[in-house]
């Protein structure tokens, strides 16, 4: 979606935010979609993907129900994983654009991996009509196939996408932190090591240095973009280093962070999420 900067409505504030995955379990992830597809079509995660459907498909009573030739349920199996891998990325896409469009930042992982589950098991089945001839499934079948399926692909998710997610994560908090580092904000190339914090006044941003303070011409949200590696936007006005972060704490149900430089900056709902998970990493990687 794309930002306005000519007024900060609910628009902007979606625009600006991160956007969550929420997996079965409760637990969340920010994510891109480019992220997503990476994992799924990994070669490495397809490749294992691939050797447990087929082991799946191996034994003469399958769990999952089967044609009864070996050889169709190996097909079908890696069919299976084919399409999940192509439908996949079109159905997270428009479970973002739908995001968007009601202002929310949360995508429930269920709500797309079900109905591409549904579309993967119908889709095998209308290749086993291809192969065989003819298919004879009860509702009750199909809806069991679907069913596992979807469970299946839920318990890959956990795997393997969270976990690449968490991963893209950790490196993005702990970036590198090189002295001839340089990004362009506005007209102006800093290093992002030196800065702290950045406010926003109307067309201009303060930024705030570890050796001074720099008023430049520019919007926060190319600011955030620019330094998305090294901090976050925390508030529509106010963005800070991850580095700069101290404590979050919470007056009433409103939040704020309290920096290592002695000041307090205001954090808004949408984006109370991303601090939290710094902290969280930060916690788990750094306990003392």
């Amino acid at each position: 979606m794309r930002v306005s900067h000519g007024h900060s409505g609910p628009e902007t504030e979606v625009s600006c935010r991160q956007m969550y995955l929420i997996f079965v379990n409760g637990t969340s992830e920010h994510f891109t979609l480019r992220q997503e597809v990476s994992t799924i079509q990994r070669p490495e995660v397809f490749a294992l993907t691939s050797l447990f459907a087929l082991l799946l498909a191996l034994p003469e009573n399958s769990f999952i129900p089967a044609p009864n030739s070996m050889w169709l349920r190996v097909v079908l199996n890696l069919a299976s994983v084919a399409i999940f891998a192509a439908l996949f990325p079109t159905v997270m896409k428009l479970a973002i654009e739908r995001a968007k469009r009601r202002h929310k930042a949360q995508i429930y992982l269920p709500m797309v991996t079900i109905p591409t589950a549904a579309a993967t098991v119908l889709l095998a089945e209308a290749l086993l009509v291809l192969l065989q001839g003819q298919a004879e499934q009860t509702r009750t079948e199909l809806l069991i196939k679907i069913a596992i399926a979807a469970s299946l692909w839920e318990l890959h998710s956990l795997l393997f996408i969270r976990a690449n997610l968490r991963a893209a994560r950790l490196r993005a908090t702990s970036a590198p932190q090189g002295e001839n580092a340089r990004v362009e904000i506005g007209n102006s190339r800093l290093n992002p090591t030196q800065i702290r914090r950045i406010a926003s006044d109307d067309h201009f941003l303060h930024i705030h240095l570890d050796t001074g303070r720099l008023r430049i011409l520019a919007t926060l949200s190319q600011a955030d973009k620019a330094l998305q590696t090294y901090g976050t936007m925390v508030h529509r006005q106010h963005w800070i280093a991850f580095r700069e972060i101290e404590t979050l704490e919470r007056n009433g149900r409103a939040h704020c962070v309290f920096t290592k430089s002695g000041e307090t900056i205001p954090v808004s709902r949408g984006r109370l999420k991303r601090v939290q998970d710094h902290l969280r990493d930060r916690a788990e990687n750094d306990p003392l």
